[in-house]
């Protein structure tokens, strides 16, 4: 498996569609009140060759932290490959973008070092959702790259990865008013029915 780092010493630019068959992605996650009881997270995920497929919507389980919307989102972009590819049976190469420095050191720096040891960090956090990403991300072999990219910077994906993420955690926050339960019968039918007794 190949991995991108940038050095920290420029900062990246890149254009949205890199070859005919190499595509970004771009993920980001937010939380309002992270490490608080009342933390809201949500993901986006920015698919700039076809931002029909953008996605935003809130941290799924109940840990809701900022930690979890990153990996998560990284989790979302690979499964939205996978469904891409099983319907047009393409396999095309992807980059996915993703300014957490956590996560991806999570999927690659550390996940080797893991590895070569043998073993995980005593009171590791995010373990199984890690490993059930780092298994996903394995199933595609060098198709499918990470990359750090700046968070907040000038790339236009990752502005729009986390607007996505940001309206992710805001629909968990402001869920959608239930709707109302309709009338046992029309106003008509209940007009007969006084007309009838």
């Amino acid at each position: 498996m190949t991995f991108f780092f940038q050095n920290g010493k420029t900062k990246p630019h890149f254009k949205n569609k890199m070859t005919s068959d190499l595509f970004e992605v771009y993920t980001d996650g937010a939380c309002s009140n992270n490490g608080r009881g009342s933390a809201v997270a949500g993901i986006g995920v920015h698919w700039p060759h076809d931002p029909t497929r953008d996605l935003a919507q809130p941290v799924t389980g109940l840990k809701h932290t900022n930690n979890v919307a990153e990996l998560q989102a990284i989790e979302a972009a690979l499964d939205g490959i996978r469904a891409h590819e099983a319907k047009d049976g393409s396999l095309a190469h992807f980059v996915i973008f993703s300014d957490s420095t956590y996560a991806i050191n999570c999927l690659t720096t550390w996940w080797a070092l893991w590895k070569a040891r043998g073993t995980f960090p005593p009171r590791m956090q995010n373990k199984d959702l890690i490993v059930c990403i780092q298994e996903k991300l394995a199933a595609f072999g060098p198709r499918v790259s990470l990359r750090h990219v700046f968070g907040h910077a000038d790339s236009e994906g990752n502005i729009r990865a986390d607007a996505l993420a940001r309206k992710g955690a805001k629909a968990k926050a402001e869920p959608e008013p239930e709707p109302k339960p309709k009338a046992s019968g029309s106003s008509s039918s209940r007009k007969r029915a006084r007309s009838t007794s």
